[in-house]
């Protein structure tokens, strides 16, 4: 299958996707619509209500493959790169307006989710924030949703916002002081504040958490850089100190 078709399939999902939000936004007044209805189009594609009851129930389960993708963290990282930055910004629209109007305890928590990390991915923080932000109005302490905001705030490589992050690391710490992506997150904000002694710190404690099993290469994230361009002798022994663990663990 060529890239063209295959993001021409991509961008008859996408659209059967927002359908599919659209029924859940508004599902009253489409059941009202739906009824009076012979026949639609969408996307280019036209259906006779009457006669093509199976073509119908193809694209609608169509839309339920997209959506459930969205609904994973994992799919959404392979699915970004084949979103457009015009459909990345729709799909941006039409999901705030989806976490404005469906009452949250009907909200697809793991569809914000992947949303929002596919917005984060095309630089389009704002948008993602917000829709975290959204997320965090239901659950105000949840590790993953808070982790994911703290991640596009680090991205957006404006100190005002790492400074955001960081404060949202240091609150996870206090909360889940055994998980080790906080701990690194939080260096990588210090790394991106120059604070390189706290940065330090945190990464040596990944290394009493054991954290060198979940990210054997933790110590490439670009973010680390200011930190190894900074503190080159100490960054090389903590280096050489996780290539000890590993190899004493094989």
């Amino acid at each position: 299958m060529t890239d063209v078709v295959l993001l021409q399939i991509l961008g008859y999902i996408f659209w059967f996707g927002l359908a599919l939000l659209v029924v859940l936004v508004f599902r009253k007044e489409v059941k009202a619509l739906v009824g009076s209805l012979t026949s639609f189009n969408v996307a280019g594609a036209h259906f006779e209500l009457g006669d093509n009851k199976t073509t119908i129930e193809s694209y609608a389960m169509l839309s339920e493959i997209f959506v459930e993708l969205l609904s994973s963290i994992d799919a959404a990282e392979q699915l970004y790169p084949m979103i457009s930055d015009q459909n990345a910004r729709r799909l941006a629209k039409f999901t705030l307006q989806y976490a404005a109007e469906v009452p949250k305890n009907e909200q697809d928590t793991e569809l914000l989710k992947g949303v929002g990390h596919i917005l984060g991915r095309k630089g389009l923080y704002d948008e993602a924030i917000k829709i975290y932000d959204a997320l965090l109005k239901k659950t105000p302490d949840e590790l993953n949703v808070l982790n994911l905001k703290g991640v596009v705030l680090l991205n957006t490589d404006k100190p005002k916002e790492i400074e955001r992050a960081k404060k949202i690391y240091n609150q996870l710490v206090s909360m889940y002081p055994r998980v080790g992506m906080v701990w690194f997150n939080r260096s990588l904000a210090q790394s991106l504040l120059g604070q390189y002694e706290g940065a330090l710190s945190d990464l040596e404690k990944l290394i009493e958490l054991e954290y060198w099993k979940v990210d054997a290469h933790m110590l490439m994230d670009p973010l680390l850089k200011p930190l190894q361009r900074a503190k080159p002798k100490e960054f090389e022994k903590l280096q050489a100190k996780i290539q000890n663990l590993i190899e004493k663990s094989n």
